[in-house]
C-alpha cells in the first residue's frame, strides 16, 4: 500500500512539473513590442530579379497620415488593366507605386503583430530539405521606441498567417485607392 501511495505521490508531483514545464514553454520567449509602430515592411522574391510581392509603409512626420508603397505585385492588377498596360508597368514594376494612408493603417498592422505574436518569429526559417529555387521572404517592422523585428526564410516560414493578414489588407486599401482614382 505504502508503494501504491509513494507512486501516486510521485506521479501527482511529475504531472504538476510537467505542467509547469509546457505551461512555460507556451509563454512568448519575446516581450511584445510596447511603442507605436512606424514602419512594416515585407517582401517576396522569386528566382527573378523583381520582387513578387513587397510593401513598405512608414509614417510620415505629421504623425497622421503614413507612406504606403507597393512594388511587384503581379496580383494586384486592376479591373480592366492588362499585363502590358503602361500604368501598370509604371506604378507596380518600376519602383514601386506610393499612396498616402491614413496613420492609423500602422495601428492596425501593429494589432495584427500582437494578435499573431509575430515578435515571437525566428530569426531565420529554413525548409527541412535543399532548395535550389523557389520564393524567399523577410518581414520589418520599426517602433519608436526602438524595438526593431525582423523575420524571414527560403521556402519555408512560421505556418502562422499573420503576414498574410496583413499583406491582404495592405493590398485591399492599394487596390481601393487605385479604384477611386
Amino acid at each position: 500500500m505504502k508503494t501504491i501511495l509513494t507512486c501516486i505521490a510521485l506521479t501527482a508531483v511529475a504531472s504538476l512539473i510537467g505542467a509547469a514545464c509546457s505551461c512555460r514553454s507556451k509563454m512568448p520567449s519575446n516581450p511584445a513590442p510596447a511603442g507605436r509602430l512606424v514602419s512594416y515592411e515585407y517582401g517576396e522574391y522569386g528566382m527573378m530579379a523583381q520582387p513578387n510581392r513587397a510593401f513598405s509603409i512608414k509614417l510620415n512626420d505629421d504623425k497622421a497620415t503614413a507612406t504606403l508603397v507597393v512594388s511587384g505585385m503581379s496580383d494586384l492588377l486592376l479591373p480592366g488593366m492588362n499585363w502590358d498596360d503602361p500604368i501598370y508597368e509604371q506604378r507596380v514594376m518600376q519602383g514601386g507605386d506610393t499612396i498616402t494612408v491614413p496613420a492609423a493603417t500602422l495601428d492596425s498592422i501593429a494589432h495584427i503583430i500582437l494578435e499573431h505574436k509575430m515578435y515571437n518569429y525566428k530569426e531565420h526559417y529554413d525548409p527541412p530539405f535543399e532548395v535550389m529555387d523557389g520564393t524567399s521572404w523577410h518581414y520589418q517592422a520599426q517602433y519608436d521606441d526602438e524595438t526593431y523585428l525582423s523575420s524571414g526564410g527560403h521556402e519555408a516560414g512560421p505556418g502562422d498567417n499573420g503576414m498574410t493578414v496583413i499583406n491582404d489588407m495592405l493590398k485591399k486599401i492599394y487596390q481601393t485607392a487605385r479604384l477611386t482614382d
